[in-house]
């Protein structure tokens, strides 16, 4: 389960804008809104896949800290 998630951890991205993917700077407040948009997409995806079940829940908060910052759940 931790080795499928690791690999799909990022499979959000798929629906994240290529201008702010590739762009060369800082993102604008918009732009990491969006990007953090990344998590659920991925979630939402890899769900509906019976033997990924588990997995996605890897796929949602790969980005969570233990002191309960990060995201999607802040």
């Amino acid at each position: 389960m931790i080795a499928r998630g690791a690999f799909l951890h990022d499979i959000g991205k798929i629906g994240t804008d290529d201008a702010i993917l590739r762009k060369p700077g800082a993102l604008t407040k918009e732009g990491i809104a969006r990007l953090h948009e990344h998590s659920v997409r991925g979630y939402e995806m890899v769900k509906l896949i019976p033997f990924l079940t588990e997995a996605a829940e890897i796929v949602y908060s790969h980005h969570e800290w233990y002191d309960g910052s990060g995201y999607p759940r802040t």
